[in-house]
């Protein structure tokens, strides 16, 4: 992993405009299977600290259809976050009114 992120990013960069590579990783984040997609997200969010979660499922929500990341929010945030961790991340999301 090293090797790549030092050597095969910095050629990316170099090659592709930023546009290219979202393109590149939205084909090949497109190709994962919903199901083995939500098993990876119910292990990431938790590992992200939370202006990371934000930022990720905000550009997310701005990606999928609204179920997708309806499913998103109800198995990969609030069934796998404490509860006050979920209600922080709805609330910076727009989704609920803070207490």
């Amino acid at each position: 992993m090293d090797d790549e992120e030092q050597d095969l990013l910095g050629a990316m960069h170099r090659l592709f405009t930023d546009d290219e590579l979202r393109g590149v990783e939205g084909a090949v984040v497109g190709k994962i299977d919903p199901g083995r997609m939500m098993g990876y997200l119910t292990l990431i969010v938790p590992a992200l600290n939370r202006p990371e979660r934000v930022a990720m499922l905000s550009g997310m929500r701005a990606a999928v259809p609204p179920e997708a990341f309806a499913a998103v929010m109800e198995h990969a945030v609030r069934g796998a976050l404490a509860p006050a961790d979920a209600a922080a991340v709805e609330t910076a999301l727009g989704l609920r009114r803070a207490a």
